[in-house]
């Protein structure tokens, strides 16, 4: 059997989670990972590779005060920055 990945900049960001007071975009077998608490870098990271059609959120984005964050929704805020920012 073989696995393969498929480069984050063909298929966009897949999913994203809450680690560590940021967050970390990642594609669908998650063989590419970007991580950054800065909304800006974020958004650069986004505007560079793009979206999936269906980009799912890990357990960790409602839970984002057991990650680093001040409050249960501010992975969730985070997020709506850098959308709204592209």
């Amino acid at each position: 059997m073989a696995i393969h990945s498929v480069s984050i900049k063909e298929t966009g960001i897949n999913y994203l989670s809450a680690v560590s007071g940021g967050l970390e975009l990642s594609n669908q077998d998650r063989s590419e990972v970007f991580w950054s608490k800065s909304v800006s870098d974020l958004v650069d990271f986004v505007r560079e590779v793009g979206l999936a059609s269906t980009v799912y959120g890990s357990s960790t984005m409602d839970f984002a005060h057991e990650e680093g964050f001040e409050y249960y929704d501010d992975a969730d805020k985070m997020w709506t920055q850098v959308l709204e920012a592209i």
